[in-house]
């Protein structure tokens, strides 16, 4: 169970789902963005790379970059038979697990998330491009936002936020633009949404306030930039 639990985490990274929530609507609803068929697989592994390669080795940077510093500090602290050098390594930008299931790890992996999210949405907005895929970018970024700040309080669930996300923007543009073809990836979506946050309280990640805190953060951001700015 704990197994299954880990996988949902990870094919469920709150980094895939602005690869996952265009997936859908390229092949199900394509007429919204207007891109030609052909240009579709280009796309998407243009914000695959923006919004999961690079973000991720960011994360990866910081979490080598900071397991090389808490050992040489662990060295330098064996050696001189103290321990002082430890609370610098703890006050550093940098990570010591990859899964930053320390909230205190969070920070600045996440601001810098949120400043390449909102990097593309101004991007795709100024040049007039893809403006439903500057939407979504908008309301991913300002959520990223909001779970940065909070995070220097309180461990609201990101992978909550992004999944419950999806569900709101597919749900926007259902409601905004009447397609109907979306109706069944909602649904799944939905049901994934609950599998997800399940296996976040099972795996002891968050408490249950925080799953759904995430969750509501998601789905009304995503839901109202579609409906107020689509």
């Amino acid at each position: 169970m704990k197994k299954l639990a880990n996988i949902l985490s990870i094919l469920l990274h709150p980094l895939l789902m602005p690869t996952l929530t265009y997936t859908i609507v390229a092949f199900i609803a394509p007429v919204l963005l207007q891109i030609n068929p052909e240009y579709r697989f280009n796309l998407i592994w243009t914000i695959f790379t923006f919004t999961f390669l690079l973000p991720l080795a960011l994360i990866f940077f910081l979490y080598f970059v900071g397991v090389m510093g808490r050992q040489k500090a662990d060295e330098t602290s064996s050696s001189e038979e103290s321990i002082s050098v430890k609370p610098k390594v703890k006050e550093s930008v940098f990570i010591q697990s990859m899964t930053l299931e320390d909230r205190k790890e969070r920070f600045f992996p996440f601001l810098l998330t949120t400043f390449l999210y909102t990097s593309l949405s101004y991007m795709l907005f100024t040049r007039h491009i893809f403006h439903l895929l500057a939407v979504v970018f908008a309301g991913v970024a300002f959520c990223m936002a909001v779970v940065t700040f909070i995070s220097r309080y309180w461990k609201i669930s990101a992978h909550s936020t992004g999944i419950a996300g999806t569900v709101g923007f597919l749900l926007g543009v259902y409601l905004k633009f009447g397609e109907t073809e979306l109706f069944y990836p909602i649904l799944i979506a939905i049901f994934l949404t609950g599998l997800l946050m399940s296996a976040r309280l099972y795996l002891n990640q968050h408490t249950l306030l925080q799953v759904f805190a995430g969750g509501i953060l998601g789905f009304s951001v995503c839901l109202g930039v579609v409906m107020v700015w689509a």
